[in-house]
Protein backbone atom coordinates (compact mmCIF):
# COMPACT_ATOMS: atom_id res chain seq x y z
CA UNK A 1 0.00 0.00 0.00
CA UNK A 2 2.80 2.41 0.89
CA UNK A 3 4.63 1.54 -2.32
CA UNK A 4 1.49 2.28 -4.30
CA UNK A 5 1.11 5.71 -2.63
CA UNK A 6 4.79 6.51 -3.24
CA UNK A 7 4.38 5.54 -6.88
CA UNK A 8 1.41 7.84 -7.32
CA UNK A 9 3.20 10.71 -5.59
CA UNK A 10 6.67 10.29 -7.06
CA UNK A 11 5.68 9.51 -10.65
CA UNK A 12 3.72 12.76 -11.20
CA UNK A 13 6.49 14.78 -9.52
CA UNK A 14 9.18 13.26 -11.72
CA UNK A 15 7.11 13.72 -14.87
CA UNK A 16 6.40 17.34 -13.90
CA UNK A 17 10.10 18.02 -13.43
CA UNK A 18 11.02 16.42 -16.74
CA UNK A 19 8.32 18.30 -18.65
CA UNK A 20 9.09 21.66 -17.03
CA UNK A 21 12.78 21.34 -17.89
CA UNK A 22 11.97 21.00 -21.58
CA UNK A 23 13.08 23.92 -23.72
CA UNK A 24 12.96 24.89 -27.35
CA UNK A 25 16.68 24.41 -27.56
CA UNK A 26 19.53 26.72 -26.85
CA UNK A 27 19.44 30.11 -28.47
CA UNK A 28 22.54 30.29 -30.57
CA UNK A 29 24.24 33.64 -30.54
CA UNK A 30 25.39 34.47 -34.03
CA UNK A 31 28.09 36.90 -35.05
CA UNK A 32 27.08 40.48 -35.60
CA UNK A 33 27.74 40.29 -39.34
CA UNK A 34 25.22 37.47 -39.79
CA UNK A 35 22.47 39.49 -38.10
CA UNK A 36 23.34 42.47 -40.26
CA UNK A 37 23.29 40.38 -43.46
CA UNK A 38 19.89 38.94 -42.46
CA UNK A 39 18.59 42.45 -41.92
CA UNK A 40 19.88 43.57 -45.33
CA UNK A 41 18.30 40.62 -47.12
CA UNK A 42 15.00 41.11 -45.34
CA UNK A 43 14.99 44.83 -46.06
CA UNK A 44 15.77 44.26 -49.73
CA UNK A 45 12.87 41.80 -49.98
CA UNK A 46 10.54 44.34 -48.26
CA UNK A 47 10.22 42.16 -45.15
CA UNK A 48 10.49 45.08 -42.77
CA UNK A 49 9.22 43.15 -39.73
CA UNK A 50 12.07 40.68 -40.13
CA UNK A 51 14.55 43.48 -40.73
CA UNK A 52 13.40 45.23 -37.56
CA UNK A 53 13.83 41.99 -35.63
CA UNK A 54 17.40 41.51 -36.90
CA UNK A 55 18.38 45.14 -36.39
CA UNK A 56 17.02 45.15 -32.84
CA UNK A 57 18.97 41.94 -32.17
CA UNK A 58 22.16 43.73 -33.23
CA UNK A 59 21.29 46.69 -31.04
CA UNK A 60 20.54 44.48 -28.02
CA UNK A 61 23.35 41.93 -28.32
CA UNK A 62 26.13 44.12 -29.69
CA UNK A 63 25.44 47.69 -28.49
CA UNK A 64 29.06 48.76 -29.06
CA UNK A 65 29.78 46.55 -32.04
CA UNK A 66 30.91 47.36 -35.52
CA UNK A 67 27.39 47.45 -36.99
CA UNK A 68 25.48 48.87 -34.02
CA UNK A 69 25.34 52.50 -35.15
CA UNK A 70 24.45 51.58 -38.73
CA UNK A 71 21.76 49.23 -37.41
CA UNK A 72 20.23 52.11 -35.47
CA UNK A 73 20.13 54.25 -38.61
CA UNK A 74 18.56 51.47 -40.64
CA UNK A 75 16.07 50.80 -37.86
CA UNK A 76 14.66 54.29 -38.44
CA UNK A 77 14.06 53.45 -42.10
CA UNK A 78 12.62 50.00 -41.37
CA UNK A 79 10.13 51.36 -38.85
CA UNK A 80 9.09 54.12 -41.25
CA UNK A 81 8.60 51.73 -44.16
CA UNK A 82 6.62 49.40 -41.88
CA UNK A 83 4.20 52.31 -41.19
CA UNK A 84 5.38 52.56 -37.59
CA UNK A 85 5.93 56.31 -37.69
CA UNK A 86 5.98 56.75 -33.91
CA UNK A 87 8.64 54.05 -33.56
CA UNK A 88 10.65 55.59 -36.41
CA UNK A 89 10.45 59.00 -34.76
CA UNK A 90 11.57 57.64 -31.39
CA UNK A 91 14.41 55.70 -33.09
CA UNK A 92 15.54 58.91 -34.78
CA UNK A 93 15.39 60.80 -31.48
CA UNK A 94 17.38 58.06 -29.77
CA UNK A 95 20.02 58.07 -32.51
CA UNK A 96 20.36 61.86 -32.35
CA UNK A 97 20.68 61.74 -28.58
CA UNK A 98 23.26 58.91 -28.57
CA UNK A 99 25.36 59.93 -31.57
CA UNK A 100 25.27 63.73 -32.00
CA UNK A 101 28.48 63.78 -34.11
CA UNK A 102 27.78 60.76 -36.31
CA UNK A 103 28.26 61.26 -40.09
CA UNK A 104 24.67 60.10 -40.72
CA UNK A 105 23.06 62.44 -38.18
CA UNK A 106 21.54 64.45 -41.03
CA UNK A 107 19.55 61.39 -42.09
CA UNK A 108 18.09 61.05 -38.60
CA UNK A 109 17.07 64.72 -38.60
CA UNK A 110 15.64 64.30 -42.09
CA UNK A 111 13.56 61.26 -41.12
CA UNK A 112 12.04 63.12 -38.19
CA UNK A 113 10.30 65.37 -40.74
CA UNK A 114 8.23 62.72 -42.58
CA UNK A 115 7.54 60.98 -39.27
CA UNK A 116 6.16 64.17 -37.74
CA UNK A 117 4.16 64.81 -40.91
CA UNK A 118 2.47 61.41 -40.88
CA UNK A 119 1.87 61.53 -37.14
CA UNK A 120 0.21 64.95 -37.45
CA UNK A 121 -1.78 63.86 -40.52
CA UNK A 122 -3.16 60.86 -38.69
CA UNK A 123 -4.17 62.93 -35.66
CA UNK A 124 -5.66 65.76 -37.69
CA UNK A 125 -7.53 63.35 -39.97
CA UNK A 126 -9.11 61.69 -36.93
CA UNK A 127 -10.17 65.11 -35.72
CA UNK A 128 -11.61 66.05 -39.12
CA UNK A 129 -13.53 62.79 -39.46
CA UNK A 130 -14.96 63.10 -35.95
CA UNK A 131 -15.95 66.75 -36.49
CA UNK A 132 -17.57 65.87 -39.83
CA UNK A 133 -19.62 63.07 -38.29
CA UNK A 134 -20.64 65.31 -35.41
CA UNK A 135 -21.75 68.01 -37.89
CA UNK A 136 -23.94 65.42 -39.62
CA UNK A 137 -25.47 64.53 -36.23
CA UNK A 138 -24.61 60.87 -36.73
CA UNK A 139 -23.63 60.56 -33.11
CA UNK A 140 -23.28 62.74 -30.09
CA UNK A 141 -20.03 63.92 -28.59
CA UNK A 142 -20.62 61.85 -25.45
CA UNK A 143 -20.55 58.64 -27.50
CA UNK A 144 -17.00 59.38 -28.59
CA UNK A 145 -15.70 59.21 -25.04
CA UNK A 146 -17.70 56.10 -24.04
CA UNK A 147 -19.46 57.71 -21.10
Amino acid sequence: MINLIRTFLILPMISFIVVSCNSDGPEVEQPEKIYYDHAQRRRNSNNFNGAIESLEAIENMYPFGKYAEQAQVELIYAHFMNSETEAAHSSAEKFIRLHPRHPNIDYAYFMKGPCNFWISISLSSLYLIASYLISLNLFEISSIFFF
